[in-house]
């Protein structure tokens, strides 16, 4: 399988944020573009610019990717986003962390339960999950 084009989907809570080093050593690897998607529910929630840098700064320094990250931020309900994102440019891979199922449902902070499931199920291409 080549993989040239890598979609890593972030909220940036710590639960998500533990799929970053997966994502970054397979864009290393493979000489592949990564894609850092953050989907918000609400465009005036937050600045983009400031969201942007924050991403990049996620990266430690000395990695040496072949390509610069590019930062995307999308708004709508996550799942949705993340895959229209992956078809519209074309994927290879989408890298996510999902939340350990709790013992007591409760509201999870980042890509709930049917959030990844539909990304799994419906992505059009392979789905790294990385559990937290």
């Amino acid at each position: 399988m080549d993989i040239k084009k890598i979609l890593f989907a972030t909220d940036f809570g710590a639960g998500s944020l533990a799929a970053l080093p997966y994502a970054l050593w397979l864009a290393k690897e493979n000489d592949a573009r990564l894609y850092i998607l953050h989907v918000a529910q609400r465009a005036a929630a937050i600045d983009v610019d400031t969201l942007k840098r924050k991403v990049l700064d996620l990266i430690p320094e000395g990695m040496n990717l072949t390509n610069q990250p590019k930062v995307f931020i999308e708004y709508g309900p996550p799942g949705q986003c993340i895959l229209e994102v992956a078809e519209e440019m074309g994927m290879d891979l989408i890298v996510l962390s999902v939340k350990r199922t709790p013992a007591v449902l409760e509201a999870a902070p980042h890509l709930p339960l049917a959030t990844a499931y539909k990304v799994v199920s419906k992505a059009i291409c392979p789905v790294l999950t990385i559990r937290e």
